[in-house]
């Protein structure tokens, strides 16, 4: 009897021992995570953190990876979102056997992976702001066939160095390349006629610009702040200079497009006086 009432004593002793290890096996599985996911939840939080930017899902966009609509006569395309976050896009020409006419700004503006973008010739205009703040695009292929860059286009991409505007393009929208701090050469081709206000203002690494015979306006503050601008071509055609606004919406009787164009050379702004300019701002 004795032996048996000991044997019970450890049983029950034995359980809840048992029991205990189980308890606290469960609180530490709740409350630690493995090495694994620890690890991945500290990258998340340091990515977070630093304001790292987040990487491509591909190299490269494919056709497939387009969503898009059909423009009021249903016969064009018009891009409206992208699934592959890509750091290379070339948009397609021909989207379902119809040509891609047209994508709206909201696919690409502000994006932090884009590096490369190239846009088919069907695309006759670049929309309004539509890579704004693309920090990281480097590379921009345009093609012959587009015709006007929208206003504020390519404001703000710190990363564009040149540009090179295709036969064809007669119109650069106001800011469409403002603020693009390394942007060093700008050529364009025969077609340009007007270039807008702002057009290239703050772009402080510009250094050289070569301007087509035919072009016959340059907005107010165009060049403004380009302070290490020393090589533009003065076309004969340019005659036009529109007089810059204040913030009421005034004119100020001044076009100042070569604000702060300290390095231009004396030769250059003479001649650029003589086809009319108020000669204020250098």
């Amino acid at each position: 009897m004795k032996n048996y009432c000991k044997l019970k004593a450890i049983q029950r002793i034995a359980g809840i021992i048992a029991l205990v290890g189980v308890i606290g096996f469960s609180m530490t599985a709740c409350g630690k995570k493995s090495g694994a996911e620890a690890q991945s939840s500290s990258r998340a939080e340091t990515s977070s953190q630093t304001g790292t930017v987040a990487q491509p899902t591909s190299a490269n966009a494919n056709p497939g990876d387009f969503g898009y609509i059909r423009n009021e006569n249903g016969n064009g395309v018009i891009v409206t979102y992208i699934t592959a976050n890509a750091a290379s896009v070339v948009i397609p020409d021909t989207i379902d056997n119809l040509p891609v006419v047209d994508f709206r700004a909201s696919v690409f503006g502000g994006n932090k992976t884009l590096r490369s973008v190239t846009i088919p010739a069907t695309v006759a205009t670049i929309p309004n702001e539509a890579f704004k703040d693309c920090d990281n695009l480097t590379t921009v292929n345009l093609k012959q066939g587009t015709t006007t860059i929208g206003a504020g286009a390519f404001r703000g991409c710190e990363s564009l160095t040149n540009i090179t505007l295709p036969v064809g393009v007669s119109t650069i929208g106001n800011n469409a390349f403002s603020n693009c701090k390394k942007l060093a050469s700008v050529t364009t081709n025969t077609g340009l006629i007007s270039i807008g206000s702002g057009t290239f203002s703050g772009c402080e690494n510009l250094t050289k610009v070569t301007l087509p015979d035919g072009l016959t306006t340059i907005g107010g503050l165009a060049f403004n702040g380009c302070i290490n601008l020393t090589d533009i071509s003065i076309p004969a055609s340019l005659s036009t200079f529109p007089n810059q606004t204040d913030t009421y919406n005034f004119p100020r009787n001044e076009s100042r497009a070569f604000n702060n164009c300290h390095k231009l050379p004396v030769t250059t702004r003479n001649k650029i006086i003589a086809q009319g300019y108020d000669g204020k701002g250098f």
